[in-house]
């Protein structure tokens, strides 16, 4: 057991100088970089609303005219959506039994703090823990 401590420790060891180095290096390099980066989130930013903007007029264009190629490069493509309304869907499927899908963590968290429902049975899990500071125990 203690040669697998001490192989823990040191890849500990390890894994904390590599990160403290890669933490170290981008920090030094976003500096360095500070201006060029402030560049791409400009460029970015009006990247994405200059093809929102497109694509909504595309959109408007295609709902004008029906025209799925308003410009050279542009489509519009045309996708089946629904709409319902959310208690009536619940109600549909608590009476049909098709896509109904338990919220595993809430209904776990619920059976732990009350009594559960009587088909769960409370278990004792066995589960490992190691110190953060092996060196210290």
């Amino acid at each position: 057991m203690q040669d697998l401590i001490a192989e823990v420790v040191e890849a500990r060891y390890w894994a904390t100088v590599r990160e403290d180095w890669k933490r170290d290096s981008l920090a030094t390099w976003a500096e360095e970089n500070r201006g060029n980066l402030a560049f791409l989130a400009e460029a970015q930013e009006r990247r994405a609303k200059a093809e929102a903007a497109l694509r909504e007029a595309a959109v408007d264009i295609y709902n004008l005219t029906g025209n799925k190629h308003p410009a050279p490069g542009v489509e519009v493509k045309v996708r089946t959506g629904l709409r319902y309304d959310l208690a009536e869907a619940l109600a549909w499927a608590k009476e049909t039994g098709i896509a109904l899908q338990l919220n595993a963590p809430v209904f776990e968290k619920l059976a732990k703090a009350s009594p559960p429902p009587d088909f769960v049975e409370v278990v004792k899990v066995p589960f490992a823990a190691i110190a953060a500071d092996l060196k210290a125990e």
